[in-house]
């Protein structure tokens, strides 16, 4: 049953039989939506991926490589090119643990706020939970850090 929205089909069906309006589901059925809920598309694992690392679709888009409507269609399941299937598949969020992050670089609250751009308070707010580090700090702080270990490797070779 291609196209079918198995998760409103459920939500339906179960509030059928609350309702009293049928008695029961039939065991089958019940089987197949538990077995519909294991199997997630790549579209929709990638849109929990997405989510749980507080990106917007305008920002995976950017990282990727691919417009917004790109994203929307993949996360909906639609049909993508294996290219760029691929690109979604690779796809690694930036991952930054800040606080280790300034402990590691001995990092001043004026040099980070120089880093990413913003004002010193937005950093505090950082560091004390008022406000989740967005994206584009997170890659910031990473490109930085990237470019010094490309320094620190170069002055070795030296």
């Amino acid at each position: 049953m291609a196209g079918v929205d198995w998760v409103s089909l459920l939500h339906y069906m179960g509030a059928a039989v609350a309702a009293g309006v049928v008695d029961s589901f039939d065991h089958e059925m019940e089987i197949y939506f538990e077995e519909a809920e294991k199997t997630k598309s790549d579209g929709e694992l990638f849109k929990q991926k997405r989510l749980a690392n507080n990106y917007s679709r305008e920002q995976a888009a950017n990282e990727i490589g691919v417009s917004c409507y790109a994203v929307r269609i993949y996360e909906k399941g639609l049909s993508v090119s294996k290219q760029m299937h691929e690109k979604f598949d690779n796809w690694q969020p930036v991952q930054i643990d800040f606080m280790a992050f300034i402990e590691k670089y001995k990092l001043r609250q004026k040099d980070l706020a120089q880093i990413v751009g913003v004002d010193p308070s937005m950093i505090w707010a950082w560091k004390n939970g008022k406000y989740k580090i967005p994206v584009y700090a997170k890659r910031a702080l990473k490109n930085w850090e990237n470019e010094r270990i490309i320094e620190e490797r170069s002055l070795t070779n030296e």
